[in-house]
């Protein structure tokens, strides 16, 4: 059976309208590996013997999900370790792919630009612009950095 065929299976079992898949995620040298661990439905967590995983792409998720009705309208969610959490819902739109980063890396790689940008306006580069800024601004960009001037 295809990966897809197979997860399509496991949905299509599913009785409520809400479904939490745990993947594992891997990342090698020919891209990301992802393997079905458990699922959440029901209020009944099932987790998949180990022989029994489901290794899938994003295609096949994506594929699964438009053939059992299901869509996943929320961004995944890294848990600790290699772990992450999609939240399926029935007849929801597939707003989200698996092979979207998560949510709280997205945020975190925005903070830290912000906050290398800030770093930099600190240790001098483009100053000018710092100093161009009125007294407040400047405080206030130093405040939300956890900086003083």
């Amino acid at each position: 059976m295809q990966p897809k065929d197979e997860l399509a299976a496991i949905l299509r079992g599913v009785q409520g309208d809400r479904a939490v898949l745990t993947v594992q995620v891997i990342s090698t040298d020919y891209g990301r590996q992802y393997t079905l661990n458990s699922y959440r439905a029901d209020g009944v967590e099932t987790v998949l013997p180990y022989g029994e995983r489901v290794q899938f792409t994003p295609d096949d998720l994506t594929a699964a999900c438009a053939a059992a009705g299901w869509g996943m309208a929320d961004a995944p969610v890294k848990l600790p370790g290699l772990n992450h959490r999609y939240i399926l819902k029935r007849g929801a739109e597939m707003a989200h792919t698996a092979a979207e980063k998560p949510w709280q890396d997205v945020e975190r790689k925005a903070r830290e630009r912000a906050m290398s940008e800030i770093a930099a306006l600190d240790a001098g580069e483009n100053v000018e612009i710092l100093r161009g800024l009125p007294q407040e601004v400047q405080a206030a960009i130093y405040q939300n950095a956890g900086m003083s001037r």
